[in-house]
């Protein structure tokens, strides 16, 4: 079989000479990104915009920071190099790529805001990602990552990728260079576990030039219309780009990611064969090797996570980002799970309780890793709940009802399609915590929600949507009505955030985040029970079911 060639893409070094020159600046004392434009540039600005520095460079284009003059924000400008400036395959691309972009809409996802031309000069005008800094140039500051560092760029990647699968799309040059971190910070990292430190930083996929649809993914990318060159980066593209294009699909990306997750556990590309030719040959028969052969310590979770992900044959790979997902974020909670339980067993070997001195030591003590517990926990996680939603083993009565996990909410959702009986929650509710949940009924018809707490007493929250799709609400709870506020009306696609905080003798009721509604019992609550039902309904969703204790509340 002839061998295609793959065209590399290449970088240019940001070089720094001994020549003095004037560092531009944002203002209030933050110095620019990137590197200053010399007075000799030739690169024309854009319509509307001034060119302030240098990005970077790659294969075929370069990135300059600008300013949009009219609405004054920052941006990122890509420009052809001069070589493929004039040729129409190259900025066919560069208009697909904009094209694509434009498509989509997701916090981990690079934004386009537009494409000009003007001169014969084509230029791609895309969000600004703060920070400068890719995951490549985090291994260069930091070297090898943790991996739950790692695990938690990659949830942030494959929820990206997902979502550009589902938008239509398929990435095809995914690797370190092509993620960069959405950091909105001018105090630079003193350690690569201080990355999430900022609960808005993100992960952001960029770079999609030689992205494809899917219905299109699996013919080749010509390099120039009289080649038969393939676009890639031999380092991380996946075997089947160049030797098997008739079976490219959305599992070149998953492959491509293996790589990369390879490269953060190592500082190393997984196959380090320098002739071209022979890496390429080598990748068809061999999968990506297992980090922990080059030091990395990693879990045998993700060792057979990225094992998986790195199959040289694609059908062996993951058939779909959702299983990759659910994975992912199992071994996310797990680390969770386990960084409280190591502080649970250090405080428990403490056994200096002697005395009043040693018992306010012991309190110090405790309360350091208390804090401790929190300031690793704020560097490496959010807090996780596991949603009611998750999981039909929570629920009675589910003949008309599925759960399934939802790729655009990013959440478990339960849907009920013309359900009929109640939908009855298992677990019970305690004076004390609260209920919560969100709900959406786009079609005409009604949703209640029940709140029963003895033979014959019950609380019910009614939502109704006339044929015209206006709503109307109502709450009682013993028989009697309770004066509801004035509530906005919904869209079919909104949900409703509903909040039910119980005492013995008091159910309070908050819509989207108001007080709405306040009741007084009859008799005291000792326990209750929660169910939905739908009448004369199409549809009816739930997500985020979470019962919680209650920070206060007086009876």
């Amino acid at each position: 079989m002839e061998t295609t060639h793959v065209i590399i893409n290449l970088e240019s070094k940001s070089d720094v000479d001994d020549a003095t020159v004037v560092i531009p600046s944002l203002g209030a004392s933050k110095a620019i990104p990137g590197k200053p434009l010399k007075a000799d540039h030739k690169i024309p600005p854009p319509p509307g915009c001034e060119l302030i520095s240098l990005l970077g460079s790659g294969g075929m284009g370069t990135v300059f920071l600008a300013r949009q003059c009219r609405l004054n924000r920052l941006v990122a400008v890509k420009i052809l190099h001069e070589e493929f400036a004039a040729n129409p395959v190259f900025i066919n691309r560069l208009r697909s790529e904009a094209l694509t972009l434009a498509a989509l809409n997701h916090p981990n996802v690079v934004g386009c805001h537009d494409i000009v031309t003007q001169d014969g000069v084509v230029y791609l005008i895309m969000e600004y990602i703060p920070g400068q800094l890719s995951v490549k140039s985090l291994l260069l500051r930091f070297g090898p990552l943790p991996e739950p560092l790692v695990v938690r760029i990659l949830l942030d990647v494959v929820k990206g990728l997902a979502y550009v699968f589902d938008k239509g799309y398929t990435h095809l040059d995914l690797k370190p260079d092509n993620l960069l971190i959405y950091r909105d910070s001018d105090e630079p990292l003193r350690e690569a576990s201080e990355l999430f430190s900022d609960k808005n930083t993100r992960v952001t996929i960029c770079d999609f030039g030689i992205s494809k649809p899917n219905d299109a993914v699996s013919s080749p990318t010509p390099v120039t219309s009289s080649t038969s060159g393939v676009l890639g980066s031999p380092a991380y593209i996946a075997p089947e780009q160049v030797f098997h294009p008739e079976k490219v699909d959305f599992r070149a990306d998953i492959y491509a990611l293996a790589g990369t997750a390879f490269y953060m556990l190592t500082n190393s590309v997984p196959f380090p064969i320098t002739d071209r030719d022979q890496l390429l040959t080598h990748k068809l028969n061999h999968d990506i090797p297992d980090p922990s052969s080059m030091g990395a310590k990693i879990s045998p979770e993700l060792a057979a996570i990225l094992r998986r992900m790195g199959c040289a044959a694609p059908e062996k790979r993951y058939g779909n980002y959702h299983d990759l997902l659910t994975e992912l974020e199992h071994l996310h909670d797990k680390y969770h799970r386990q960084l409280y339980y190591n502080a649970w067993k250090a405080a428990r070997r403490l056994d200096f309780i002697k005395g009043g001195a040693a018992a306010l030591l012991l309190l110090a003590l405790l309360l350091g890793v208390f804090w401790g517990v929190k300031y690793v926990h704020a560097k490496y996680y959010q807090s996780v709940r596991v949603s009611l939603a998750a999981s039909m083993g929570f629920w009675q009565g589910t003949e008309d009802w599925t759960a399934s996990r939802d790729q655009h909410e990013h959440a478990w959702i339960l849907t009920g399609k013309k359900p009929r009986g109640w939908l009855n929650m298992i677990q019970t509710i305690h004076p004390g915590q609260n209920l919560q949940f969100k709900i959406r009924h786009p079609a005409p018809g009604s949703v209640l929600c029940q709140i029963k707490y003895g033979i014959d007493q019950y609380g019910m929250f009614v939502w109704r949507r006339d044929a015209d799709l206006k709503c109307s609400y109502s709450f009682y709870a013993d028989r009697k009505v309770a004066a509801i506020g004035e509530l906005k009306d919904k869209r079919p696609i909104d949900w409703l955030e509903c909040t039910f905080k119980f005492s013995r003798r008091k159910i309070i009721l908050y819509i989207d985040g108001e007080l709405v509604a306040v009741t007084h019992l009859d008799k005291p609550m000792a326990v209750c029970h929660f169910a939905i039902r739908g009448i004369n309904a199409n549809m009816v969703q739930v997500k985020e079911v979470y019962i919680s204790d209650l920070q206060s509340f007086n009876d």
